[in-house]
């Protein structure tokens, strides 16, 4: 058997006999995403998130939880366990630190929180035509302007951003997110921050208005499709991503 972090390098070891899975296409046209673990190729799996396997031989024979969330609710202020989170995050970094900033709620509230850490911290910011932008360009004035980097979506393909998400799978933000990472490694950031899970945690998509979703959103569709597809593109170009708002706290 094969074990890589990185689908593609499965499919480069197999190249001459893998299978597409069938039921993985129709699993993300009707949902968006797969959460049962299996890949676009018959056979592959993706280990469980928070889980080590063990293997005998060639043969599976534990599959084994090392960290869960837990159930027992504790109470923190929200506001110094963020701010924490953030510091910690740019902190412990030897190497520089950016933030990716749309201009919404969450991503500002990291920039800003990292701001007061890291003064010059750069900003990276996808320019397009959407109500966040609109909230950027208010945010300016907070930021040295030699911090701010606007990165054209057209900069990429979205073809190449699909190789590097390494499923074929995407609900509207893989190329903005590859052309990130590209733009982030050509000005040699190795560390950047998002606001990624606030909009999970705090219910922030229109659905959770409508019914309650915030159960599948934190503990379905994030650890399933939002962070790997986002680990995956971010070290695609050797970024490491850290999101405050999904500190343990």
């Amino acid at each position: 058997g094969i074990i890589a972090s990185e689908l593609n390098s499965i499919r480069a070891a197999t190249e001459s006999n893998y299978k597409l899975d069938e039921q993985f296409f129709s699993t993300a046209t009707k949902w968006g995403y797969d959460p049962s673990g299996r890949t676009p190729l018959r056979n592959v799996r993706r280990i469980p998130p928070g889980t080590f396997l063990t293997f005998h031989r060639g043969k599976l024979i534990e599959a084994k939880k090392y960290w869960d969330i837990g159930t027992e609710a504790q109470f923190f202020s929200l506001d110094i366990v963020l701010r924490e989170a953030v510091e910690r995050r740019v902190r412990m970094s030897d190497v520089p630190v950016a933030t990716l900033c749309s201009g919404g709620l969450d991503s500002t509230i990291i920039t800003l929180l990292a701001q007061e850490v890291k003064p010059d911290i750069q900003v990276f910011h996808i320019a397009d035509d959407g109500p966040d932008s609109a909230a950027f360009d208010l945010l300016r004035h907070s930021f040295p302007t030699d911090s701010i980097h606007t990165v054209s979506l057209s900069s990429v393909s979205l073809s190449d951003a699909m190789i590097a998400a390494d499923i074929p799978v995407d609900l509207g933000s893989v190329q903005p997110q590859y052309a990130l990472a590209c733009a982030l490694k050509s000005a040699g950031v190795k560390v950047v921050l998002s606001g990624d899970g606030a909009d999970e945690l705090f219910g922030g998509y229109r659905r959770a208005k409508e019914y309650d979703s915030q159960h599948s959103d934190t503990f379905v569709e994030l650890p399933h499709y939002h962070l790997p597809r986002l680990d995956a593109i971010m070290m695609n170009q050797t970024i490491e991503l850290r999101s405050p708002f999904l500190a343990p706290k």
